[in-house]
């Protein structure tokens, strides 16, 4: 278990963090996380509430939960990129790292704290060359924080994301899930209820030859 009080109090981001900067083809290592608890991690001044990670590697986590956590830009709990190239929300224009795989994971009123910058993917924000999502969940994320973007969103070559369930949650524009880009994508079994937005689901992508969205509610 991760708590707020195992970094130092003087620090604006309390979270782990993983940055290899501009350096794009340098990595620290693949990280891998299984049943860990992260509780009220923030980033105060950048991205990723309570993970965040900008380099070329592999990322897994498996049965993890994360309670309360924010940051104050994007990726209210994760975020996840090889290189971050742009912080305009509608572009999100990231270089792709090579695997984002979370699986049987739960965001519990996780969020995104507005300060003059836009905010989104209050649950997980990936860029991934091989994104995997698998029975992850969400419960009141940006509840009473409203967010400008979605709780996942996602960019990725191959996206395969089934069994996503979100409870709760306030956006301006999309609330579930967004895919802005991606080749191939297959979506199935999702649920969402109790949001508040324009939209539960948003799909931003060039070509739909490589789609398929089924047996969701």
């Amino acid at each position: 278990s991760i708590s707020v009080d195992d970094y130092p109090t003087d620090r604006n981001d309390r979270r782990a963090h993983i940055n290899c900067g501009e350096n794009e083809d340098k990595s620290m290592g693949d990280v891998i996380i299984i049943k860990c608890i992260f509780t009220d991690s923030f980033a105060g001044q950048y991205k990723g509430g309570a993970i965040s990670i900008e380099q070329n590697c592999e990322v897994i986590i498996t049965e993890t939960i994360f309670i309360r956590c924010y940051s104050v830009q994007k990726g209210g709990a994760l975020y996840l990129v090889k290189y971050s190239l742009d912080d305009d929300y509608n572009k999100c224009e990231d270089n792709l790292l090579k695997k984002s795989d979370i699986q049987y994971c739960c965001f519990q009123d996780c969020y995104t704290l507005k300060k003059n910058n836009l905010t989104c993917g209050v649950a997980l924000y990936s860029s991934a060359y091989n994104t995997t999502l698998l029975y992850d969940s969400t419960i009141n994320c940006s509840d009473t924080e409203i967010s400008d973007g979605a709780q996942f969103d996602l960019q990725a070559n191959d996206l395969v994301a089934k069994f996503l369930n979100v409870t709760g949650g306030k956006s301006k524009s999309c609330c579930g899930v967004h895919v802005r880009r991606a080749d191939s994508v297959l979506i199935q079994y999702h649920g969402m209820n109790k949001m508040e937005c324009k939209w539960g689901t948003m799909i931003s992508i060039n070509s739909y030859n490589n789609f398929v969205l089924s047996t969701c509610n």
